[in-house]
């Protein structure tokens, strides 16, 4: 892995994750998983491993590769540190993929590429910060914007940052099974914690029984994040021990995703990898791939929909058929936001401060659901720009990219990171980080090739 400016020769094509290593890694992060659960000592010790790994690599490593491999697994680290009680900082992987960013832009030089989208990005939260600092004052502030805002910044910074950097295919193919290491970790608790349970009762609700007691909609959303790792890594040619392996690692999360009952990482799943398979049928070289895949895809669905749904007594259906309540209250939080926007239109109301004007109940000063409403509110016109650098950033990552497999990430990824942002604003450091990977350009190991 590369900047722009760097000679070709710097480009590392050593395959890393063959398949003993492989096999390797998912075990140690299983058996991570499964004594995270037991004892927050070991969950808490990981987070200071991989904290020391992150500022270790950023202030005296030498390779960028070993850098963004190191940042990225920090940024996942987040939804395990909080589901087995670390005492890792809530935000943590925010603030450790913020870091990594900087570190690498730092390593890069300062002849940045496309530096204006993400820089502008920045500046314009710039006014919603200071409103909130001089109305709170510089401390409560500051949980506040942490909470509210990190998210928003840590993935302006990665964006920046992995514009600078071309990859090639065999180096995204290590990225992909370094991200998810993590992912295997969640999916251990959430297993372990569906085996220990005694007697599970299932209503049409979140599951928070099988999740270890943490949000279902952010253990469902890093889940099905890893199905769609998953699905991209299938997609360059490699053993067929290796695709036998995704698709049951594949099969396994979608199970433990199902069992959560938090339809919102399903459904950000099922889009984003439509629109992969909406590009791969498109693309020369890909289509074959993406109608089996869409064949397999489909039938492993439904095949680990028929067997959860028996196994909570067919209480899943009854949460995806519309009977079961859910997603009202995220809708009236972003009708409220709107309002907001509306009222305060030039300035906003400052950062985090819209969550003061949500009513109804247990409503009533909740935190932002939706990031998209959430930035309108909170930064008012200014928000409005800030969207359509959003925008113009996927359109940028489709326009860069350099091969057939890195449209398809773009598409993926890109999908993935917006339509979470609409049920789980920027809860976890993943968004931010899957966002910025868009920006990535991965080149063909062999040009001749394309893909």
């Amino acid at each position: 892995m590369s900047s722009e400016a760097a000679p070709p020769a710097v480009i590392s094509r050593d395959r890393l994750f063959t398949l003993p290593v492989i096999l390797l890694w998912l075990a140690a992060h299983v058996a991570l998983g499964i004594v995270g659960r037991l004892s927050p000592l070991v969950a808490t010790t990981h987070a200071a491993v991989v904290a020391v790994l992150v500022l270790g690599l950023a202030f005296f490593g030498h390779r960028i590769d070993r850098l963004v491999a190191a940042t990225a697994y920090a940024a996942l680290g987040d939804v395990y540190w909080r589901m087995t009680s670390s005492r890792a900082p809530w935000e943590f992987s925010k603030y450790l993929l913020a870091v990594g960013a900087i570190a690498i832009l730092f390593r890069v030089g300062r002849n940045w590429i496309r530096p204006g989208p993400p820089l502008v990005f920045l500046a314009c939260l710039v006014p919603g910060l200071v409103m909130t600092v001089f109305a709170l004052g510089l401390g409560p502030s500051r949980d506040k914007i942490s909470l509210q805002e990190m998210g928003i910044i840590s993935l302006a910074l990665a964006v920046l940052a992995f514009r600078q950097l071309v990859a090639s295919t065999t180096e995204a193919w290590n990225l992909g099974w370094v991200l998810l290491g993590p992912v295997v970790a969640v999916l251990a608790v959430t297993t372990y914690a569906t085996l220990e349970a005694s007697g599970i009762t299932f209503t049409g609700e979140s599951n928070f029984t099988v999740t270890g007691g943490f949000g279902p909609n952010q253990v469902s959303s890093i889940l099905g994040l890893g199905i769609l790792i998953c699905v991209l890594l299938a997609f360059q040619r490699r053993s067929k021990q290796t695709l036998i392996l995704l698709v049951g690692l594949g099969l396994w999360l979608t199970w433990a995703a199902f069992l959560t009952f938090a339809r919102g990482g399903v459904y950000s799943l099922v889009i984003a990898a439509g629109a992969l398979l909406l590009v791969g049928v498109n693309t020369r070289g890909a289509r074959v791939r993406s109608i089996v895949t869409l064949a397999v895809g489909v039938v492993g669905l439904m095949v680990m929909f028929a067997s959860a749904n028996d196994f909570t007594g067919s209480w899943l259906e009854t949460r995806y058929s519309g009977n079961a309540s859910g997603g009202g209250g995220r809708t009236s939080l972003a009708d409220q936001d709107l309002q907001v926007f509306f009222g305060h239109p030039v300035w906003g109301v400052g950062t985090g401060q819209s969550s003061r004007y949500h009513t109804g109940g247990i409503l009533t000063g909740a935190s932002n659901h939706t990031e998209f409403t959430r930035i309108l509110a909170d930064h008012g016109l200014l928000g409005l720009i800030i969207l359509a650098l959003l925008g113009s950033m996927v359109v940028s990552g489709f326009r860069h990219s350099r091969s057939q497999w890195n449209r398809l990430l773009v598409a993926a990824f890109s999908v993935w990171a917006l339509t979470t942002m609409l049920h789980a604003a920027t809860r976890v450091a993943a968004v931010g980080l899957v966002f910025a990977l868009t920006q990535l350009r991965v080149e063909p190991d062999d040009p001749r090739l394309g893909r």
